[in-house]
């Protein structure tokens, strides 16, 4: 198949204006392409991996995609390396000056027909793939500017030492190479989606966020000239709430495109590789990210790639675990899907990436076509999904609770990490609202280990102070933050503060314990007086630690340590006998009140309500301890369990007992009495 673009463009910026109107669909078709929760792989041909087009095999992938459809797998996202498929080269004369651009290794000059440097045997290996894929009703995502990917760049010749983001040359080859692309393709119904790329984000340095918001624009803007009908998918990973922190920000990549991203590696993620695979940290990984993900951005999240990065991190059943529990959490907090990294094994593949990061050979769900643990996992978590009643299957969104509001001049990911697996720990549902967004109406606040002196502005804090005193309650802990008539609004007096080196010894609710202190950031501590505040816990020196504040007809938590930035890094912290999680259930004792299921005690389980209307309700729960587990759960008084539809559960009068392998979970359909 020889390409001819379809469709000519006068001017590129000329139908921006009309891509914002023609873009409008693209959301009801999002829902149609994402109608279900996804689960499905990373493909790259088992025997060659990334070099799959250079060294191409129809009868290893038509193999490949039957062993994925017998194992019920049916999304597959794929990736057209940049570097095969548009092999642009520069052709220099005297002087080393510029002459002109050829394609491939012949040299090929460009021609009318084929302007935008294509290959055009590429381009009939891609439609091979297609067809294979749709013979066995897969569907895919499509990675159009693969130009990294397994720790290697593979960026067009001519593009390699030029930066992908600002260049202009750059940029000029990039939208041919998009258009061109998504011209030839865009009639193959299987495609489901247009991702940007690969973990774009790392293909060049970036010199701001100004810089990154255009070249994301411009790319989705060249994909939407040709196809507006098609979400259009992040594909990035390790974004940022601000732009103080990094130059890829989620607010930015929400404005550009449809689907957001996370991949969420144990490995290359802060805060997660001190803990066992499939321990509470692990196991909420993915459900956290995508969390403040989505709710900071507006729009829906992806667990685009995930896996456990072999069997010098865990074992296949630790592994398989890991893949449960983060399947059940990322389906229960409203992702749009879940793909593993990856299809096959590549242990036999020579050249790089492959030679140097030979961890890559042991990461696939089939080792010589003989399915791993996580295959099994699943196929098992498709089976139920498959058999759910569809009221169920498509999942209405969890019961909020609480805002976390993710403040600046800090680890940003750290706190608000912390402050999710609390919450869960603690027994309610929190959503996370960025600095710069609307406020939602909550009954709770939590405002985690503030920091610095602009750790909120004035005008969101006087907003926030007028919901409490119309009855809201606050949380906030603090590390060293400057807020604004703070000693009036807290109910104490601040003496002086002073750096906290060492850990501190608690008194809280009758017991004592630690709270650790991490020398990986600053930590200070308040020497105060209760004025107008009750006093809930302090040091054994009689410093106060948790103070309790009227606040108009609301209330004020002050905790005088940073509990979400000490945790974050702290080996087993989650998982410990110390149930740190007790400051957030005090501080949240009247919406726990009104959660339909709740615990006495530390949750081991990550549990979500979804409000089915008129009078019917489903809890979901997932064992995240990493072991197998008994416990029982109160009802509320107003519901009872109407249907037991998935998960070992004994119902007892106004209580219930599960018995949960772990990773595994439960799902009832309450009803009100």
């Amino acid at each position: 198949m020889y390409v001819t673009i379809v469709k000519k463009f006068e001017t590129f910026y000329r139908d921006i204006l009309i891509l914002k109107f023609e873009t409008m669909h693209v959301r009801s078709n999002m829902k149609n392409s994402f109608d279900n929760f996804k689960i499905g792989c990373n493909y790259l041909s088992s025997n060659a991996g990334c070099f799959m087009w250079q060294r191409w095999d129809e009868s290893v992938v038509r193999k490949d995609l039957e062993l994925l459809n017998d194992n019920n797998i049916k999304l597959l996202r794929v990736f057209p390396i940049w570097s095969d498929f548009q092999p642009l080269k520069i052709i220099y004369s005297e002087y080393g000056k510029y002459k002109t651009v050829c394609s491939g290794a012949k040299e090929a000059i460009l021609s009318q027909e084929n302007n935008s440097g294509i290959d055009p045997i590429m381009f009939d290996r891609f439609q091979t793939l297609c067809g294979i894929a749709e013979e066995y009703g897969m569907q895919l995502t499509v990675m159009l500017l693969t130009g990294w990917i397994s720790g290697r760049q593979f960026k067009p010749p001519a593009l390699e030492h030029l930066n992908i983001y600002s260049d202009p040359f750059a940029l000029r080859w990039t939208t041919k190479y998009i258009k061109t692309f998504v011209s030839c393709f865009k009639e193959k119904k299987n495609i489901i989606a247009w991702g940007l790329g690969n973990e774009s984000n790392v293909m060049n340095s970036c010199l701001n966020s100004h810089t990154a918001y255009v070249w994301t624009e411009l790319v989705s803007n060249a994909i939407r000239m040709i196809d507006s009908g098609r979400p259009i998918i992040s594909s990035m990973h390790g974004l940022t709430v601000n732009d103080e922190q990094g130059p890829w920000t989620i607010s930015d990549q929400a404005q550009c495109c449809d689907i957001l991203t996370v991949h969420p590696y144990p490995l290359f993620t802060p805060c997660f590789e001190s803990d066992p695979i499939n321990g509470t940290r692990n196991s909420l990984h993915s459900a956290a990210e995508s969390c403040l993900y989505s709710d900071i951005g507006s729009k829906p999240c992806l667990v685009e790639e995930i896996g456990d990065l072999g069997r010098s991190i865990c074992s296949e059943s630790a592994g398989g675990d890991y893949l449960s529990s983060s399947l059940w959490t990322s389906w229960s907090h409203g992702c749009l899907g879940f793909l593993w990294w990856c299809a096959f094994d590549f242990s036999k593949i020579e050249g790089m990436p492959y030679e140097e990061f030979s961890f890559e050979g042991q990461l696939g769900l089939f080792r010589n076509g003989v399915a791993k643990a996580s295959a099994g996992r699943l196929q098992d978590f498709q089976r139920l999904i498959n058999t759910l009643p569809q009221y169920i299957k498509i999942l209405p969104k969890r019961k909020i609770d609480a805002v976390c509001i993710v403040p600046n001049g800090q680890n940003v990911w750290a706190a608000s990490l912390s402050s999710f697996i609390l919450s869960k720990q603690a027994g309610f549902d929190l959503q996370f609202a960025g600095l710069e967004t609307e406020l939602p109406d909550c009954e709770l606040y939590l405002m985690p280990s503030m920091c610095g002196l602009n750790a909120v502005k004035r005008n969101r804090w006087d907003k926030l102070l007028a919901r409490v005193q119309n009855g809201a309650t606050l949380y906030l802990s603090c590390v060293d933050a400057l807020l604004p008539d703070f000693s009036e609004v807290a109910g104490i007096k601040i003496e002086c503060r002073r750096a906290q080196l060492h850990n501190i010894k608690c008194r809280f609710s009758g017991s004592e314990f630690i709270l650790p202190i991490d020398p990986g950031h600053k930590n200070f501590i308040f020497d105060l007086v209760a004025t107008h505040s009750e006093i809930l816990a302090e040091t054994e020196k009689g410093v106060p630690l948790l103070t309790c504040s009227k606040y108009g007809n609301g209330k004020v938590y002050f905790l005088n340590y940073g509990l979400e930035l000490n945790l974050a890094n702290l080996p087993g912290a989650f998982d410990s006998e110390i149930d740190y999680s007790q400051f957030y259930k005090t501080a949240a004792l009247e919406v726990i009140a009104k959660r339909l299921v709740r615990s006495e005690k530390k949750h081991a389980l990550a549990l979500t309500e979804h409000d089915l209307k008129n009078g019917k309700f489903a809890c979901i729960g997932v064992n995240i301890s990493g072991k197998e587990l008994e416990t029982s759960l109160l009802l509320n008084s107003s519901v009872q369990v109407k249907r037991i539809i998935y998960g070992s559960v004994k119902l007892q009068d106004n209580s219930f007992t599960v018995h949960l392998k772990a990773g595994e979970g439960f799902i009832l359909e309450l009803r009100k009495v």
